[in-house]
């Protein structure tokens, strides 16, 4: 929790900064004190600060370390931007509140705590805490099967492995150990058997943990495709337009919570140097598993999907007002109760004023990308990227380019790189990947697109094309985000009028 204010005494220690608060990227900045406490994660700041008319009601609750409940009752009508640094603004609705040096513990809000305490208990950290009578996983109603592509020949790959080191393959039979007691993984002879080994990339190397994981290429080329879809995340973001409030959770241990169906576990085998299994419940690896999943989720959450969104194992509830959300909370924990889902408790979050979501955080209508997507373009190198370190960049930012104005024709530069016979690193790429870099630390949030009238503005030159889309609302106009693409050969000979088209 950070408290800003622009007059006040301290009387206990608290780590302290000046910042400066912005209403707007256009306003003077106003200079204020803030008192920072790392370990929370709500942001106050004394009303005196900013004008009445910033302000609106949203009551939220609240607990101090000495057990005394109160409640604040204002919060910002918009995002507001706090300055660190000249280069570090972060835009966010912040609280209204005197209660600078106070110590506070932030739980689960009032309205919320009997339902909270309810789904708390559909909480576990492994299949062995979980204890549910009928967990999902033993359900057969929700096998998975995975049948083959017809009419080609099966052929099991041979049961071999290339090797471990011996510390790994230590920690390969500890970790298969811990399945085989949790009842994840059995002994079989199946005649399938893709190899295991361990990788230790980046992520794993931050985490300081091997991750163990499995090639089921020759198995996925035989696996007939599920054809379910994945929701896109731009449709699943236009249905918060009007939602105030908002619940997450996460099913633990994803993929494991579906069994499979017993007549195909052979399919699933692995193999280490000396020992082969089979799972029980659904692995990673499997191409069709996101699929699956995704279908499964679908048919056990159908009764709340007009107020729910669902992306594999990440489930966001929303709604505009507190008596709704607490009554879709009720049927989420029957619902999640009736099945046997087990969740999360650690990356639980129960009716929030804004939230956390596919990377994106969603407040009051708009959403801007969350700082560890802008600041993992940071990591890149400044020049000479290898191909792959050009996909990566090149991924992470086609996911946050509406927030890029002209995102093409930086990113056509890079683009160049990736072709059979790409042109050798140059200035234009290094100065393409800067400005790439610089535009996506401060991305201003975007409107959800809602019942405003929509005004798209467009522009182009000989050989791209750029546009806006803007929403008036209440004699206000407000960016809903931007496009922008490169003209093929053929279309460069249009006339300007029609490339604006």
């Amino acid at each position: 929790m950070m408290q800003a204010n622009s007059t006040v005494e301290v009387t206990i220690p608290a780590p302290q900064v000046e910042i400066q608060i912005l209403q707007s990227p256009y306003d003077k900045p106003i200079k204020a004190i803030g008192f920072i406490d790392t370990g929370a994660t709500k942001t106050m700041l004394n009303p005196e600060v900013l004008p009445d008319d910033a302000w609106r009601t949203h009551y939220e609750y609240f607990q101090a370390a000495d057990g005394q409940k109160f409640s604040t009752s204002l919060i910002t009508k918009k995002p507001i931007g706090i300055r660190f640094f000249p280069e570090c603004i972060i835009w966010l609705h912040v609280i209204g509140s005197k209660l600078h040096g106070r110590d506070l513990l932030i739980d689960a809000p009032a309205p919320y705590a009997d339902i909270s305490n309810k789904l708390k208990q559909c909480c576990a950290d492994s299949h062995a805490d979980f204890k549910h009578p009928h967990p999902l996983w033993k359900n057969p109603e929700f096998f998975i099967q995975l049948p083959f592509k017809l009419n080609e020949d099966a052929n099991p790959i041979k049961a071999s492995h290339p090797g471990m080191t011996p510390d790994d393959l230590v920690l390969a039979r500890e970790e298969c150990n811990q399945l085989l007691a949790l009842g994840l993984i059995e002994p079989t002879k199946s005649n399938w058997a893709c190899p295991a080994f361990y990788v230790n990339k980046r992520t794993e190397q931050i985490r300081g943990k091997k991750r163990l994981v499995i090639d089921y290429k020759a198995l996925n080329h035989f696996l007939l495709d599920d054809k379910f879809p994945l929701p896109k995340t731009k449709v699943l973001f236009s249905y918060l337009a009007k939602a105030q409030i908002f619940s997450k959770f996460d099913l633990k241990s994803g993929f494991w919570q579906l069994g499979i169906d017993p007549n195909d576990r052979y399919k699933t085998a692995f193999c280490l140097p000396n020992a082969q299994y089979q799972w029980t419940v659904m692995p990673f690896g499997l191409k069709v598993a996101p699929s699956l999943f995704q279908k499964a989720m679908i048919k056990i959450f159908e009764p709340i999907l007009h107020t729910t969104l669902i992306y594999i194992d990440d489930i966001l509830l929303y709604t505009q007002d507190q008596p709704t959300h607490a009554k879709l909370l009720q049927q989420f924990y029957d619902i999640v109760q009736a099945h046997g889902v087990m969740l999360s408790d650690k990356k639980s979050f129960i009716g929030q004023p804004n939230i956390d979501f596919l990377g994106m955080k969603f407040i009051d209508g708009r959403y801007q990308p969350g700082p560890h997507i802008t600041q993992e373009l940071l990591k890149f190198p400044e020049e000479n990227l290898t191909t792959k370190e050009i996909q990566q960049f090149l991924g992470i930012v086609n996911y946050i380019k509406d927030f890029i104005p002209e995102c093409s024709r930086y990113t056509s530069q890079l683009s160049k790189l990736l072709k059979k016979e790409p042109p050798p690193w140059g200035q234009v790429q290094t100065m393409a990947l800067q400005k790439l870099k610089q535009v996506c630390q401060q991305p201003l949030p975007l409107k959800i697109p809602g019942t405003g009238h929509r005004i798209l503005q467009t522009d182009a030159s000989n050989e791209f094309w750029g546009a806006i889309l803007i929403e008036e609302e209440n004699g206000r106009k407000h960016f809903c985000g931007h496009a922008s693409g490169q003209f093929k050969d053929s279309e460069k000979h249009y006339h300007a009028v029609y490339r604006r088209f």
